[in-house]
């Protein structure tokens, strides 16, 4: 999106921060992110000097979210699904989810996501328009490695809270929540739809297979060998037929999509996160967000508590549903949780395979679907992950924990 002219961005601008109350504003460009930061979308970072309808000058620091031009791409990938998923998230699952928490009596609400202004929409573009959160102090984790104890424990409490609120407006308000869930794209099933699946992600099983195959017990290795031929139905459960309980949830739980505040560097009780990138929410078990969160973020001494991490999660579900007025044994017991996670942990160990080889990878070798389009997006994961050791020691023990699990 370097190429965008400055009148360009100042259309999107005014499309999308038209409930500001500006006069007039001057853009100015800060900059863009490289290689490998975004697949169907770029990003560009400006600062907006604005007069406000009082005539007071304001500024805003901004990052707009651009989805790519490519008209093969736009035809072969659902970019203005995900996009429009995401905007559906921010415009009215957010508000509505505002509403149900305040109506019930609570104060400090749910509300780990960047601020949103608003968008633009034209027939091949769509552009959204966040906070800047560094300008606030919020920084991304290196995400070559797993995250920090106390920032993983934080986000299971937050996605905790989050799918709460799906349980309990289901529960008491289920005519207002089915209206937030008809408007969720699926735009897993369009993707699916449209492509090889076993290929796709059958590329990074394959070389974390031949990475592992020594250093595994035979039995896990032949598993791991075998978990292409579950790759269908994997996602056939997870986005076309969920038999159990679903929430609305994030679908997007790598370690890049989470930024952090540290309000005061001596409390670590001042941990603050913004969830980001909400373009493949989905409506789903609640496994499909723990468990590729705890696989593609959590260090191998994290796992070995899983239980730990998993009690961490459920019981800030359960006390935030009671909190909202309604029964979590009656609507996801502990033992359901347990019990679908056998199923819905495949989903986790799925996406984190691939996850996983995208965040080591080099700039360079990083994957764009633009340039995949004429070799077929199947392949896109095919390239083989330079940092080879980095990759073997992650997927060595994640490997080993879904075993012992009975999850492969």
């Amino acid at each position: 999106m370097s190429n965008s002219s400055d009148d360009e961005l100042k259309c999107w601008l005014k499309s999308a921060l038209k409930g500001e109350n500006l006069v007039d504003f001057t853009v100015s460009r800060l900059g863009n992110t490289e290689k490998g930061e975004g697949y169907m979308g770029d990003i560009v970072f400006v600062e907006v000097s604005a007069e406000t309808s009082d005539r007071l000058p304001k500024i805003y620091n901004l990052v707009l979210k651009c989805s790519k031009r490519s008209p093969a791409l736009r035809e072969s990938m659902p970019v203005q699904a995900v996009f429009e998923n995401e905007m559906h998230f921010y415009e009215n699952v957010i508000p509505a989810f505002t509403e149900f928490q305040k109506k019930r009596g609570v104060s400090e609400v749910f509300n780990s996501v960047p601020k949103y202004y608003g968008s633009y929409v034209a027939e091949d573009m769509e552009v959204e328009v966040f906070e800047n959160l560094t300008t606030k102090g919020y920084y991304l984790c290196d995400r070559r490695v797993p995250l920090p104890t106390n920032n993983l424990k934080l986000i299971l409490r937050e996605y905790g809270k989050l799918h709460a609120i799906s349980a309990a407006m289901q529960d008491q308000e289920p005519e207002q929540f089915k209206l937030l869930i008809d408007e969720i794209r699926n735009v897993w099933k369009m993707f699916a739809d449209k492509h090889d699946m076993e290929t796709y992600y059958g590329a990074p099983i394959d070389e974390v297979h031949e990475l592992l195959k020594t250093s595994l017990p035979e039995t896990t290795a032949e598993k791991l060998k075998k978990f292409k031929t579950q790759i269908n139905s994997i996602i056939k459960d997870v986005i076309e037929d969920p038999k159990t309980f679903s929430v609305i949830g994030h679908g997007d739980c790598w370690n890049n999509n989470f930024m952090f505040q540290l309000k005061n560097k001596t409390d670590e009780n001042s941990l603050k996160v913004a969830i980001l990138d909400w373009q493949t929410t989905k409506f789903a078990n609640p496994i499909t967000d723990v468990s590729y969160f705890i696989y593609a973020c959590a260090s191998k001494e994290d796992l070995e508590h899983f239980d730990e991490l998993i009690n961490i999660y459920y019981n800030s579900f359960s006390g935030y549903v009671k909190l909202l007025g309604s029964n979590p044994e009656k609507i996801f017991p502990f033992d359901q949780f347990i019990k679908d996670f056998k199923l819905f942990g495949k989903y986790g160990i799925l996406i984190t395979l691939l996850a996983i080889k995208v965040a080591l990878c080099n700039k360079e070798e990083a994957p764009d679907f633009a340039e995949t389009i004429n070799t077929g997006f199947e392949n896109t994961f095919s390239f083989k992950n330079k940092n080879q050791e980095l990759l073997k020691s992650r997927m060595l023990y994640i490997i080993n924990h879904v075993a012992t699990q009975d999850i492969l």
